[in-house]
């Protein structure tokens, strides 16, 4: 797919267009991801880092699984 607003070296992700990150700058990348609302932490995870047993809906997490991309 080709579009005027991108290069070689960038894409367009919800309208923006975002550069190709690079293993120096793949922190600033998750970090604008983050800051506009397109990575987020599934509290589930939240819970389960801090070590918490939270108690899980089958409907709400049925297909989930640790290995997801």
């Amino acid at each position: 797919m080709s579009s005027p607003y991108t290069t070689p070296r960038s894409f367009v992700l919800q309208g923006s267009e975002w550069e190709i990150p690079t293993y120096e700058n793949a922190e600033t990348f998750v970090e604008r991801l983050v800051r506009a609302g397109l990575l987020v932490r599934d509290p589930l995870v939240t819970d389960v880092v801090a070590g918490e047993r939270p108690v899980l809906a089958v409907r709400k997490y049925r297909g989930v699984t640790p290995f997801r991309t």
